[in-house]
Formats: structure tokens, sequence, C-alpha cells
């Protein structure tokens, strides 16, 4: 072969090499497969959501034609604290995988599912159904294994959403007055945001509590010709954590989702009203009403919001007790 044109194909080889292997070495990695899901559906097509932990079983409904959700109980449809539930539906209608870890599950007792620690039904308006079951923490903490019904396939699931869907039946979303971010909070393991100071006044007799850093209470007494304050302090065996009363109050039911006319529920005026603050620097702020026919819980609303809710008499109660016998006398601190 002649010298020149063996050299010129061995200069054109080197370049190519070259290019090729610089080609390989600077080109972007292979783009990582889309993670799968357990099912996808329409969130707007949910019509029931069924979910049993640790043997607890507990269902969810909407009503035909609405877009209110309820929760089913032996006696009653209660309605869902709807700041709570609004991003419940299309957190379920779409579950991410981790990972699938086997394609054939061979021993489903060995990961905690058979029998599942968790099980999880959808229900479609035209009543098609998907089921899911959860099982233990995988060891990293921070997945959970499932499996989905009809599939032999072992996955894992992000383990914040399998708390998620645990807490539809530990903490459900029951109607209440006003949300202090205290369950989302421990859910994010964030550390709580608790009541630091409220007002409570019954037939204009008003009572102040507040706390200090150290989680100490007293009750706050203002003087009307300075203005000042006097804090008078709460031994800690006559506080009875109080606080805790205003934590996420709990509605037994919403009586009217627009209320009109208050004043025919003992609401304009009210009787009673409490204003609160948190750590968060949030405020709330509700009123308590008239006791219903039964005597057995009072009508209260929450300022700013239209429903009309009920709540326990006896909480009811226990509240303006802190204004009508407050828990030290402000004779004590002269």
């Amino acid at each position: 072969m002649n010298i020149r044109l063996t050299i010129l194909l061995i200069i054109v080889l080197l370049l190519f090499g070259g290019t090729f292997v610089g080609v390989i070495l600077t080109r972007d990695p292979e783009p990582r497969q889309e993670q799968a899901w357990l099912w996808r559906v329409d969130d707007n097509s949910l019509v029931n959501i069924l979910v049993t932990y640790e043997g607890e079983t507990l269902e969810y409904r909407k009503k035909e034609g609405g877009v209110r959700w309820f929760i089913l109980e032996e006696d009653r449809e209660r309605q869902v604290y709807q700041d709570k539930w609004s991003g419940t539906p299309l957190l379920l209608s779409g579950p991410r995988v981790n990972r699938t870890l086997a394609d054939e599950m061979e021993n489903p007792a060995q990961y905690g599912l058979d029998p599942p620690i968790t099980v999880v039904r959808l229900t479609e308006r035209t009543g098609r159904q998907y089921e899911a079951h959860l099982g233990l923490e995988t060891p990293d903490g921070q997945n959970q294994y499932a499996r989905l019904v009809g599939s032999p396939k072992l996955f894992s699931v992000p383990q914040i959403w399998a708390r998620v869907v645990n807490r539809l039946v530990f903490q459900p979303p029951y109607p209440r007055l006003y949300d202090t971010d205290i369950e989302d909070r421990e859910l994010l393991n964030v550390g709580k945001q608790d009541v630091i100071y409220f007002e409570v006044t019954v037939d204009g007799e008003q009572v102040i509590y507040g706390a200090d850093v150290e989680d100490n209470w007293f009750v706050i007494e203002v003087d009307e010709s300075t203005g000042e304050d006097r804090e008078i302090a709460i031994p800690a065996d006559v506080w009875t954590d109080a606080d805790v009363l205003l934590e996420n109050p709990e509605a037994i039911d919403t009586v009217v989702e627009d209320l009109k006319d208050p004043e025919n529920y003992g609401l304009d005026p009210a009787g009673t009203s409490v204003w609160l603050a948190t750590e968060a620097e949030k405020t709330h702020e509700f009123y308590i009403g008239d006791p219903t026919p039964d005597g057995n819980y009072r009508y209260a609303v929450t300022s700013g919001q239209g429903e009309l809710f009920t709540v326990p008499a006896e909480w009811a109660a226990a509240i303006e007790k802190l204004a009508t016998e407050p828990l030290v006398s402000t004779d004590e601190g002269t």
C-alpha cells in the first residue's frame, strides 16, 4: 500500500476516534425513565375513598351531583373540613411509585403486605375501583412497601404519602372552627406552633391569658387608666392546659354553609367570643351562640367565614368558664 495513503488513513481514523470519544465523554447522560404510578385517575371523577389502617376503617363519599365530601359514620354523615381536605382527592388520584422492587413478589408477608398495614380503595363515578396495599417501611425509612391489587409487582412509595393516607383514619378532617396548622407541622416533623395568647369574653366580661417562652401561663390585667399590662402568674398545679381547648376545636356538624340570619342562633350579638394567637403569628376569632334544641350542642361561627357550626356544649362551657371563673383572681396580684 502507498505509504502516503496509509498515513492518511491513520490520520482519518485518529480524527474519527477522537471525535467519537469526545462525543461519548461530553454528551448528556441518558434521561431517567419516568417513575411509574400506582394508578392515575381524574380526581374529579372520584366518588368514594375507603381507607383501612391497622384494622380501623373510615370511608369518604362525594354525593351524586355535588362537590362536597362527607365522612361516613355509623349514624350520620359529617362534612369534611374543606381547608384540610381540598388537596386529598388530587393526592390520591396519582400516587407515584418510588421504585419497582420486583416484577414477581414471592413472599408478601415479608414486606408487611399479608395482611397489609394499610388498604386504600378508590371508586370512580363509573364504578371502576383501584386498590393498593401498604406494608412496612423500607430500611432507609423514606419509603414503604406497596402493591397494587391485580398486579404481582412489589413497589415502594414515599413514606410521607403513606402517612397522609393513614392520617385519613387516625386524624380525619372533621369539620372545625379553624386550623392552627399544628397537625401539619407534626406530620412534617417541623415542630408545633402552639396557642400562646387568647382573650375570652362572656357577656362583656373579658379575661386575657398569655404564655412566655418557657410555656409559663399567666392572666393579663390591663390597667384602664394607664393602659399598662400586669401579669399574674398561674401556678403550674392550677394551669389546666386550657390552650389545648383552642387547638383546632372540632365542630360536630355544618348546619348552614352560608349563614344569613345569625340573630336566630344567638350570634348577633354573640354572648361569647374568643380571640387567639399562635407562635406562627396566626390569629383566629370565633363566637359561640345559643344551644341547639336538644341542649347537647351550641351554635358557633368563625370570624370571616360563612359556615354555621355546632360544637359540644361541654366544650363551650369549659371555654366560657375561663372568663367567668378565671384560673387566678386578679385580686391576687395586688
